[in-house]
Protein backbone atom coordinates (compact mmCIF):
# COMPACT_ATOMS: atom_id res chain seq x y z
CA UNK A 1 0.00 0.00 0.00
CA UNK A 2 1.07 3.15 -0.70
CA UNK A 3 2.32 5.84 1.97
CA UNK A 4 0.69 9.82 2.04
CA UNK A 5 2.33 12.81 3.38
CA UNK A 6 0.51 15.86 4.75
CA UNK A 7 1.47 19.59 4.28
CA UNK A 8 -0.96 22.12 7.11
CA UNK A 9 0.06 26.09 6.21
CA UNK A 10 3.77 25.82 5.81
CA UNK A 11 4.66 23.40 8.55
CA UNK A 12 7.63 20.26 7.89
CA UNK A 13 5.94 17.36 6.25
CA UNK A 14 4.88 14.67 8.64
CA UNK A 15 6.49 11.15 9.19
CA UNK A 16 5.45 9.14 6.44
CA UNK A 17 2.41 6.86 7.50
CA UNK A 18 3.53 2.43 8.41
CA UNK A 19 1.27 0.97 5.86
CA UNK A 20 -1.60 -1.10 7.04
CA UNK A 21 -4.46 -3.26 6.37
CA UNK A 22 -8.26 -3.29 7.44
CA UNK A 23 -9.37 -5.59 9.33
CA UNK A 24 -11.19 -8.96 8.40
CA UNK A 25 -14.88 -8.70 7.38
CA UNK A 26 -15.56 -11.84 8.22
CA UNK A 27 -14.37 -11.60 11.48
CA UNK A 28 -15.77 -8.58 12.27
CA UNK A 29 -18.97 -9.93 11.07
CA UNK A 30 -18.42 -13.53 13.03
CA UNK A 31 -18.16 -11.61 16.33
CA UNK A 32 -14.51 -11.80 16.90
CA UNK A 33 -11.42 -9.75 16.10
CA UNK A 34 -8.75 -11.01 13.95
CA UNK A 35 -6.07 -12.85 14.86
CA UNK A 36 -2.80 -10.99 15.15
CA UNK A 37 0.05 -11.81 13.29
CA UNK A 38 3.10 -12.97 15.21
CA UNK A 39 6.75 -11.33 13.97
CA UNK A 40 9.67 -13.55 13.44
CA UNK A 41 11.26 -14.36 16.57
CA UNK A 42 14.78 -11.83 17.03
CA UNK A 43 17.56 -13.64 17.48
CA UNK A 44 20.10 -10.16 19.29
CA UNK A 45 17.64 -7.59 20.75
CA UNK A 46 17.75 -4.74 23.35
CA UNK A 47 16.50 -5.73 26.53
CA UNK A 48 14.75 -2.02 27.88
CA UNK A 49 14.36 -3.25 31.37
CA UNK A 50 18.01 -4.33 32.18
CA UNK A 51 19.70 -2.06 30.09
CA UNK A 52 21.40 -4.93 28.42
CA UNK A 53 21.47 -6.89 25.22
CA UNK A 54 19.38 -10.06 25.31
CA UNK A 55 19.30 -13.32 23.11
CA UNK A 56 17.48 -15.97 22.14
CA UNK A 57 19.37 -19.48 21.97
CA UNK A 58 18.48 -23.10 22.33
CA UNK A 59 19.16 -25.08 25.16
CA UNK A 60 21.20 -28.54 24.95
CA UNK A 61 17.76 -30.49 25.85
CA UNK A 62 16.03 -28.49 22.80
CA UNK A 63 13.84 -26.08 24.78
CA UNK A 64 14.06 -22.16 23.97
CA UNK A 65 16.58 -20.23 25.87
CA UNK A 66 16.50 -16.27 26.75
CA UNK A 67 19.64 -14.69 28.75
CA UNK A 68 20.10 -11.20 29.15
CA UNK A 69 22.95 -9.09 30.50
CA UNK A 70 25.14 -9.35 27.69
CA UNK A 71 27.43 -6.15 27.27
CA UNK A 72 27.21 -5.87 23.25
CA UNK A 73 25.66 -7.03 20.29
CA UNK A 74 28.78 -9.78 19.41
CA UNK A 75 28.59 -11.22 22.70
CA UNK A 76 25.15 -12.36 22.25
CA UNK A 77 25.34 -12.95 18.39
CA UNK A 78 28.70 -15.06 19.96
CA UNK A 79 25.90 -16.85 22.38
CA UNK A 80 23.24 -17.35 20.01
CA UNK A 81 25.78 -19.11 18.12
CA UNK A 82 27.13 -21.40 20.46
CA UNK A 83 23.81 -23.02 21.19
CA UNK A 84 22.86 -23.58 18.18
CA UNK A 85 26.01 -25.45 17.66
CA UNK A 86 24.77 -28.85 18.49
CA UNK A 87 21.60 -28.36 16.22
CA UNK A 88 24.30 -27.92 13.51
CA UNK A 89 26.26 -31.15 14.86
CA UNK A 90 22.97 -32.79 14.82
CA UNK A 91 22.63 -31.92 10.96
CA UNK A 92 26.21 -33.28 10.39
CA UNK A 93 25.38 -36.30 12.04
CA UNK A 94 22.70 -37.02 10.10
CA UNK A 95 24.73 -37.18 7.09
CA UNK A 96 26.54 -39.60 8.19
CA UNK A 97 23.97 -41.87 9.79
CA UNK A 98 23.97 -45.77 8.24
CA UNK A 99 21.14 -46.07 5.88
CA UNK A 100 18.91 -48.17 7.79
CA UNK A 101 18.86 -45.44 10.62
CA UNK A 102 18.05 -42.79 7.98
CA UNK A 103 15.39 -45.13 6.72
CA UNK A 104 13.78 -45.52 10.35
CA UNK A 105 14.36 -41.80 11.10
CA UNK A 106 12.19 -40.52 8.02
CA UNK A 107 9.69 -43.17 8.93
CA UNK A 108 9.07 -41.66 11.93
CA UNK A 109 9.02 -38.14 10.60
CA UNK A 110 6.38 -38.89 7.76
CA UNK A 111 3.98 -40.96 10.77
CA UNK A 112 3.88 -37.66 12.55
CA UNK A 113 3.25 -35.59 9.54
CA UNK A 114 0.60 -38.05 8.63
CA UNK A 115 -0.73 -37.73 11.85
CA UNK A 116 -0.32 -34.33 12.97
CA UNK A 117 1.44 -35.16 16.16
CA UNK A 118 2.99 -32.71 18.14
CA UNK A 119 6.43 -31.24 17.14
CA UNK A 120 9.68 -32.92 18.75
CA UNK A 121 12.26 -30.85 20.16
CA UNK A 122 15.73 -30.96 18.51
CA UNK A 123 17.21 -31.98 21.47
CA UNK A 124 14.24 -35.34 21.77
CA UNK A 125 15.81 -36.67 18.66
CA UNK A 126 19.66 -36.08 19.10
CA UNK A 127 19.38 -38.01 22.40
CA UNK A 128 17.04 -41.34 20.15
CA UNK A 129 19.74 -41.12 17.55
CA UNK A 130 22.67 -40.89 19.45
CA UNK A 131 21.25 -43.57 21.80
CA UNK A 132 20.58 -45.90 18.44
CA UNK A 133 23.89 -45.31 17.33
CA UNK A 134 25.73 -46.22 20.63
CA UNK A 135 23.28 -49.14 20.74
CA UNK A 136 23.75 -50.29 16.91
CA UNK A 137 27.04 -48.60 15.54
CA UNK A 138 26.24 -49.85 12.32
CA UNK A 139 22.55 -49.65 11.81
CA UNK A 140 22.20 -53.66 10.83
CA UNK A 141 18.97 -55.33 11.27
CA UNK A 142 21.02 -58.30 12.54
CA UNK A 143 19.19 -60.87 14.57
CA UNK A 144 20.55 -63.23 16.96
CA UNK A 145 20.33 -66.24 15.07
CA UNK A 146 22.53 -64.60 12.10
CA UNK A 147 24.67 -63.46 14.42
CA UNK A 148 25.70 -67.12 15.90
CA UNK A 149 25.94 -68.64 12.65
CA UNK A 150 28.88 -66.03 11.88
CA UNK A 151 30.20 -66.37 15.48
CA UNK A 152 29.96 -70.66 14.67
CA UNK A 153 31.69 -69.90 10.81
CA UNK A 154 34.82 -67.44 12.90
CA UNK A 155 35.49 -70.88 14.70
CA UNK A 156 36.19 -73.34 11.60
CA UNK A 157 40.12 -73.48 12.94
CA UNK A 158 38.80 -74.72 16.25
CA UNK A 159 38.36 -78.44 17.50
CA UNK A 160 35.73 -80.10 15.93
CA UNK A 161 34.75 -80.90 19.61
CA UNK A 162 34.80 -77.28 20.56
CA UNK A 163 32.55 -76.09 17.09
CA UNK A 164 30.19 -79.22 18.89
CA UNK A 165 30.08 -78.09 22.01
CA UNK A 166 29.74 -74.28 21.29
CA UNK A 167 26.59 -75.02 19.16
CA UNK A 168 24.98 -77.36 21.81
CA UNK A 169 25.67 -73.99 24.36
CA UNK A 170 23.38 -71.54 21.99
CA UNK A 171 20.98 -74.11 20.86
CA UNK A 172 18.40 -73.20 23.88
CA UNK A 173 19.17 -69.10 23.20
CA UNK A 174 18.89 -69.64 19.56
CA UNK A 175 15.33 -71.37 19.71
CA UNK A 176 14.07 -68.29 22.46
CA UNK A 177 15.71 -65.46 20.51
CA UNK A 178 16.76 -66.13 17.49
CA UNK A 179 14.55 -63.70 15.62
CA UNK A 180 14.95 -61.05 17.89
CA UNK A 181 17.11 -58.11 16.65
CA UNK A 182 20.59 -58.66 18.70
CA UNK A 183 20.79 -55.25 19.38
CA UNK A 184 17.28 -55.65 21.11
CA UNK A 185 18.38 -57.91 23.70
CA UNK A 186 18.74 -57.27 26.89
CA UNK A 187 20.23 -58.57 30.07
CA UNK A 188 16.69 -60.10 31.30
CA UNK A 189 16.11 -62.23 27.95
CA UNK A 190 19.79 -63.72 29.24
CA UNK A 191 18.69 -64.83 32.47
CA UNK A 192 15.40 -66.21 31.23
CA UNK A 193 17.94 -68.99 28.93
CA UNK A 194 20.52 -69.31 31.93
CA UNK A 195 17.44 -70.04 34.46
CA UNK A 196 16.32 -73.02 33.31
CA UNK A 197 19.80 -74.60 33.96
CA UNK A 198 22.33 -74.84 37.17
CA UNK A 199 25.93 -76.22 37.99
CA UNK A 200 28.27 -76.74 35.26
CA UNK A 201 26.15 -76.42 32.67
CA UNK A 202 24.78 -73.13 33.37
CA UNK A 203 28.06 -71.88 33.69
CA UNK A 204 29.05 -73.47 30.41
CA UNK A 205 26.14 -71.84 28.34
CA UNK A 206 26.61 -68.20 30.04
CA UNK A 207 30.64 -68.45 28.96
CA UNK A 208 29.55 -69.08 25.41
CA UNK A 209 27.12 -66.21 25.77
CA UNK A 210 29.24 -64.01 26.83
CA UNK A 211 31.75 -65.10 23.85
CA UNK A 212 28.90 -64.30 21.31
CA UNK A 213 28.17 -60.65 22.50
CA UNK A 214 31.41 -60.01 22.22
CA UNK A 215 32.02 -60.79 19.17
CA UNK A 216 29.03 -58.68 18.31
CA UNK A 217 30.87 -55.89 19.92
CA UNK A 218 34.01 -56.57 18.05
CA UNK A 219 32.10 -56.32 14.59
CA UNK A 220 30.28 -52.99 16.16
CA UNK A 221 26.69 -55.28 15.71
CA UNK A 222 26.37 -53.60 19.24
CA UNK A 223 27.69 -51.01 21.37
CA UNK A 224 31.45 -51.15 22.42
CA UNK A 225 30.50 -50.37 25.90
CA UNK A 226 30.49 -53.16 28.85
CA UNK A 227 27.14 -52.42 29.50
CA UNK A 228 26.12 -52.58 26.23
CA UNK A 229 26.91 -56.47 26.27
CA UNK A 230 23.52 -58.04 27.72
CA UNK A 231 25.78 -60.70 30.05
CA UNK A 232 27.06 -57.83 32.01
CA UNK A 233 26.15 -57.96 35.86
CA UNK A 234 24.48 -61.55 35.34
CA UNK A 235 26.40 -63.30 38.51
CA UNK A 236 28.67 -66.28 37.75
CA UNK A 237 27.47 -69.70 38.76
CA UNK A 238 29.39 -71.17 41.86
CA UNK A 239 30.59 -73.80 40.99
CA UNK A 240 30.80 -76.46 44.16
CA UNK A 241 33.29 -79.20 43.02
CA UNK A 242 32.99 -82.54 44.64
CA UNK A 243 35.52 -85.24 45.81
CA UNK A 244 35.95 -87.73 43.20
CA UNK A 245 33.91 -91.01 43.98
CA UNK A 246 36.09 -93.64 42.75
CA UNK A 247 33.91 -97.40 42.24
CA UNK A 248 34.52 -99.97 44.85
CA UNK A 249 36.28 -103.34 44.48
CA UNK A 250 33.17 -105.06 44.58
CA UNK A 251 31.24 -103.16 42.65
CA UNK A 252 33.36 -102.89 39.55
CA UNK A 253 33.75 -106.93 39.63
CA UNK A 254 29.96 -106.95 39.68
CA UNK A 255 29.46 -104.28 36.77
CA UNK A 256 32.08 -106.09 35.07
CA UNK A 257 30.18 -109.73 35.48
CA UNK A 258 27.00 -108.10 34.47
CA UNK A 259 28.85 -106.03 31.15
CA UNK A 260 29.98 -110.33 30.25
CA UNK A 261 26.63 -111.41 30.84
CA UNK A 262 24.69 -109.53 28.37
CA UNK A 263 27.32 -108.63 25.91
CA UNK A 264 25.46 -110.46 23.24
CA UNK A 265 22.56 -108.09 23.92
CA UNK A 266 24.11 -104.50 25.18
CA UNK A 267 27.58 -105.62 23.58
CA UNK A 268 28.98 -103.02 26.40
CA UNK A 269 31.94 -105.32 27.90
CA UNK A 270 34.89 -103.29 26.08
CA UNK A 271 33.17 -99.91 27.00
CA UNK A 272 32.97 -101.00 30.70
CA UNK A 273 36.72 -102.46 30.19
CA UNK A 274 38.49 -99.35 28.76
CA UNK A 275 36.83 -97.22 31.33
CA UNK A 276 37.83 -99.48 33.86
CA UNK A 277 41.89 -100.25 33.27
CA UNK A 278 42.84 -97.43 30.90
CA UNK A 279 41.20 -94.67 32.76
CA UNK A 280 39.24 -92.98 29.93
CA UNK A 281 37.28 -90.39 30.99
CA UNK A 282 33.21 -91.27 30.15
CA UNK A 283 32.90 -88.59 27.17
CA UNK A 284 36.50 -89.91 26.31
CA UNK A 285 34.90 -93.69 26.10
CA UNK A 286 31.73 -92.55 24.34
CA UNK A 287 33.99 -91.09 21.06
CA UNK A 288 37.08 -93.13 21.12
CA UNK A 289 36.43 -95.70 17.78
CA UNK A 290 38.71 -98.95 16.58
CA UNK A 291 41.20 -97.12 13.82
CA UNK A 292 45.02 -97.98 13.51
CA UNK A 293 46.51 -94.95 13.61
CA UNK A 294 43.39 -92.29 15.60
CA UNK A 295 42.22 -94.51 17.90
CA UNK A 296 42.16 -98.62 19.17
CA UNK A 297 44.51 -100.34 17.79
CA UNK A 298 44.05 -103.97 19.00
CA UNK A 299 46.75 -105.68 17.38
CA UNK A 300 49.56 -103.32 18.14
CA UNK A 301 48.19 -102.69 21.74
CA UNK A 302 47.99 -99.14 22.33
CA UNK A 303 44.61 -96.99 22.01
CA UNK A 304 45.57 -93.01 20.67
CA UNK A 305 43.29 -90.24 21.85
CA UNK A 306 43.84 -87.46 19.70
CA UNK A 307 42.95 -84.08 19.65
CA UNK A 308 39.02 -84.50 18.67
CA UNK A 309 38.85 -87.34 21.55
CA UNK A 310 40.62 -86.33 24.46
CA UNK A 311 39.56 -83.93 27.17
CA UNK A 312 42.40 -81.78 28.02
CA UNK A 313 45.69 -83.00 25.27
CA UNK A 314 45.83 -86.12 23.74
CA UNK A 315 47.88 -89.08 24.33
CA UNK A 316 48.23 -93.03 23.71
CA UNK A 317 47.42 -95.38 26.16
CA UNK A 318 48.51 -99.04 26.08
CA UNK A 319 46.87 -102.19 26.59
CA UNK A 320 50.23 -104.28 25.89
CA UNK A 321 53.11 -103.38 28.08
CA UNK A 322 55.65 -104.62 25.50
CA UNK A 323 55.09 -101.82 22.99
CA UNK A 324 54.81 -99.16 25.53
CA UNK A 325 58.05 -97.21 24.47
CA UNK A 326 58.59 -96.26 27.97
CA UNK A 327 60.67 -99.11 30.02
CA UNK A 328 59.84 -97.25 33.22
CA UNK A 329 56.26 -96.94 33.01
CA UNK A 330 56.17 -100.87 31.35
CA UNK A 331 55.72 -102.30 34.86
CA UNK A 332 52.44 -100.17 35.65
CA UNK A 333 50.20 -101.05 32.82
CA UNK A 334 47.72 -103.39 33.42
CA UNK A 335 47.69 -106.64 31.49
CA UNK A 336 44.21 -108.02 32.00
CA UNK A 337 42.92 -105.56 29.77
CA UNK A 338 44.74 -107.25 26.98
CA UNK A 339 43.10 -110.61 27.68
CA UNK A 340 39.88 -109.52 27.74
CA UNK A 341 40.21 -107.98 24.14
CA UNK A 342 41.71 -111.13 22.73
CA UNK A 343 38.41 -113.16 24.13
CA UNK A 344 36.12 -110.04 22.20
CA UNK A 345 35.95 -110.19 18.57
CA UNK A 346 38.51 -107.75 17.13
CA UNK A 347 37.11 -104.80 15.29
CA UNK A 348 38.65 -102.55 13.10
CA UNK A 349 36.31 -99.91 12.80
CA UNK A 350 33.16 -98.49 14.58
CA UNK A 351 32.73 -96.80 17.81
CA UNK A 352 34.05 -98.19 20.92
CA UNK A 353 30.72 -97.37 23.01
CA UNK A 354 27.36 -99.10 21.75
CA UNK A 355 24.38 -97.50 21.05
CA UNK A 356 23.24 -94.50 23.57
CA UNK A 357 20.13 -96.73 24.00
CA UNK A 358 21.93 -99.58 25.21
CA UNK A 359 24.17 -97.81 27.57
CA UNK A 360 21.06 -96.49 28.86
CA UNK A 361 19.90 -100.10 29.52
CA UNK A 362 22.73 -101.42 30.80
CA UNK A 363 22.88 -98.46 33.31
CA UNK A 364 19.24 -98.88 34.62
CA UNK A 365 20.04 -102.76 34.62
CA UNK A 366 23.01 -102.41 36.82
CA UNK A 367 21.22 -99.45 38.81
CA UNK A 368 18.54 -102.31 39.29
CA UNK A 369 21.22 -104.49 40.66
CA UNK A 370 22.46 -102.23 43.39
CA UNK A 371 25.90 -101.23 41.73
CA UNK A 372 26.14 -97.68 41.94
CA UNK A 373 28.95 -95.69 40.69
CA UNK A 374 29.12 -91.35 39.94
CA UNK A 375 30.20 -89.63 37.03
CA UNK A 376 33.75 -90.65 36.05
CA UNK A 377 33.57 -93.10 39.16
CA UNK A 378 35.34 -95.73 37.37
CA UNK A 379 38.43 -93.32 35.64
CA UNK A 380 38.34 -92.50 39.77
CA UNK A 381 38.59 -96.16 40.24
CA UNK A 382 41.68 -96.91 38.26
CA UNK A 383 43.54 -94.44 40.13
CA UNK A 384 42.49 -95.23 43.63
CA UNK A 385 43.13 -99.37 42.82
CA UNK A 386 46.29 -98.69 40.77
CA UNK A 387 47.93 -96.18 43.89
CA UNK A 388 47.09 -98.74 45.91
CA UNK A 389 48.62 -102.03 44.69
CA UNK A 390 52.33 -99.83 42.87
CA UNK A 391 52.48 -97.13 45.62
CA UNK A 392 53.69 -94.98 42.50
CA UNK A 393 51.79 -91.49 42.04
CA UNK A 394 54.19 -90.12 38.91
CA UNK A 395 53.42 -93.80 36.71
CA UNK A 396 49.90 -93.57 37.57
CA UNK A 397 49.23 -89.52 36.49
CA UNK A 398 50.90 -90.62 33.19
CA UNK A 399 48.30 -93.19 32.02
CA UNK A 400 45.75 -91.21 33.09
CA UNK A 401 47.34 -88.25 31.29
CA UNK A 402 47.84 -85.87 33.98
CA UNK A 403 50.39 -83.18 34.07
CA UNK A 404 52.02 -81.10 36.98
CA UNK A 405 49.65 -78.06 35.57
CA UNK A 406 46.82 -80.10 36.60
CA UNK A 407 48.11 -80.75 39.84
CA UNK A 408 50.08 -83.83 39.00
CA UNK A 409 51.22 -86.48 41.78
CA UNK A 410 49.15 -84.35 44.50
CA UNK A 411 45.95 -85.09 42.80
CA UNK A 412 47.10 -89.10 44.31
CA UNK A 413 48.06 -87.57 47.49
CA UNK A 414 45.16 -85.59 47.75
CA UNK A 415 42.32 -87.94 47.08
CA UNK A 416 43.22 -91.47 46.14
CA UNK A 417 45.06 -92.82 48.56
CA UNK A 418 42.66 -93.58 51.59
CA UNK A 419 39.89 -95.46 49.12
CA UNK A 420 41.69 -98.74 49.17
CA UNK A 421 44.27 -101.32 50.28
CA UNK A 422 46.98 -103.69 48.60
CA UNK A 423 44.96 -106.34 48.76
CA UNK A 424 41.90 -104.27 46.90
CA UNK A 425 43.95 -103.16 44.10
CA UNK A 426 45.34 -106.41 43.43
CA UNK A 427 41.95 -108.13 43.26
CA UNK A 428 41.22 -105.28 40.68
CA UNK A 429 43.52 -105.54 38.21
CA UNK A 430 42.90 -109.67 38.60
CA UNK A 431 39.51 -108.48 37.10
CA UNK A 432 39.58 -110.50 33.93
CA UNK A 433 42.81 -111.86 33.77
CA UNK A 434 41.03 -115.47 33.44
CA UNK A 435 39.07 -114.80 30.70
CA UNK A 436 35.56 -113.76 30.34
CA UNK A 437 33.54 -116.51 31.67
CA UNK A 438 35.70 -116.44 34.86
CA UNK A 439 34.64 -112.99 35.08
CA UNK A 440 31.09 -113.63 34.91
CA UNK A 441 30.75 -116.29 36.99
CA UNK A 442 31.43 -113.68 40.45
CA UNK A 443 28.46 -112.54 40.52
CA UNK A 444 24.25 -113.37 39.89
CA UNK A 445 22.00 -110.95 39.25
CA UNK A 446 18.88 -110.88 41.51
CA UNK A 447 17.05 -110.77 37.89
CA UNK A 448 18.41 -112.04 34.65
CA UNK A 449 18.39 -109.28 31.51
CA UNK A 450 15.39 -110.86 30.24
CA UNK A 451 13.52 -110.98 33.28
CA UNK A 452 14.86 -107.21 33.57
CA UNK A 453 13.53 -106.16 30.25
CA UNK A 454 10.24 -107.94 30.49
CA UNK A 455 9.27 -106.51 33.70
CA UNK A 456 10.26 -103.12 32.68
CA UNK A 457 8.23 -103.82 29.39
CA UNK A 458 11.06 -102.84 26.81
CA UNK A 459 11.71 -104.56 23.59
CA UNK A 460 14.86 -106.73 23.50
Amino acid sequence: MATSTLRIRGEQPLAAVEPFELPDASAALAGGKPKKRRGRRKMVFWHEPTQSWGANGRHPDGARWRRYGFVTEGDADAWVFQTLAPKDELGRLATELPAPILRDVAHALSIRTQKGLARYDEGLFTRLIKEDIARNPLGQKKTFREVVEAWLSSKEGKKARTVRDAKDCTALAVKMLGEKLVALIVKTDIEKVLGRFKGYRRRNIHVRLREVFKYCQENRYIGTAPEDNPCYGIQKTKITRSLPNPVTFEDARRLFALAVQTEDSLGCTAWVAFRMFLALRDSEALKLTYDQKDGINASRGFAHLNRNVAKLRERTVYLDAAQCPDPELRAFIPSNLRRIMADLPRLEAGMLAPSRRNIDRFKAYARHCGIVWGRNGLRAGFATHHFALFKDAKAASKIMGHLPADGGVDVFYKHYYRFADYEAGKAYFDIGRKGLKKAASVFAPPVTYLEFVSKKGRPI
